[in-house]
Parts: structure tokens; C-alpha cells; sequence
């Protein structure tokens, strides 16, 4: 089985983001699924983002990212975050690298009651 899923993280070349559910309590665990291609830098991330936040400004992502993880070559896998205490609506963003010449590559968006 381990064979298989590497073989198709490694011949995806799509960016996707992945929740198990779109609603979180303030604190709650979020585990969010990724897939990226192998073509990212070490840096590209992915983080949470206040959903009122205009998508694909690198400059603004990056100064209103609530928290964030990079990537690290990984074209796959899951992380672990904490939901926001602030109620509200959030998005997790993919960024395809950690730059002010970022793209904004996915995101997802839930919800913080």
C-alpha cells in the first residue's frame, strides 16, 4: 500500500487541500490533507488565513497568516493546526513558495464557532 500512494504523490502534479469536516470549535485540533508537486521549493506553505483576506497577495497572505507550516519537499501528508479562538471564517491557503513573488496555489475554507 505504501508503494502505491508514493507513486501517485509522485506523479501528481495538482495542488489540493482536504478537510474532514468544515466546522471547528475555537482550540480544536484541524487536520488538513495536502498534495503539492514536487516542483515546490522547501518553503511553499501552507497556513490558516482570515477568509476576508483578498486571495493571491502574497504580501497580505503572509501579514495576516494566523499560522502557517512549510512544506518541506513533501508532495503530500497531513498537518496538524489549531483552530483560531476567534469565531469566524478562515481559510487554510497554500502558498507555492515563501516569497513576495508567491502563488497562492489552493485553499479551502472553514468555519470557527
Amino acid at each position: 500500500m505504501c508503494t502505491v500512494f508514493a507513486a501517485v504523490a509522485a506523479s501528481s502534479y495538482a495542488q489540493e487541500l482536504k478537510l474532514e469536516k468544515s466546522v471547528f470549535s475555537p482550540g480544536e485540533q484541524i487536520k488538513v490533507s495536502f498534495t503539492a508537486p514536487d516542483s515546490y521549493p522547501p518553503d511553499a506553505w501552507v497556513g490558516i488565513v482570515p477568509s476576508t483576506v483578498k486571495h493571491n497577495d502574497p504580501i497580505l497572505n503572509d501579514s495576516n497568516q494566523i499560522a502557517f507550516q512549510h512544506l518541506d519537499k513533501k508532495t503530500s501528508g497531513v498537518l496538524v493546526f489549531t483552530a483560531p479562538d476567534k469565531p469566524g471564517k478562515y481559510d487554510f491557503r497554500m502558498s507555492d513558495q515563501d516569497t513576495q513573488q508567491a502563488h497562492e496555489t489552493a485553499s479551502v475554507t472553514f468555519t470557527v464557532q
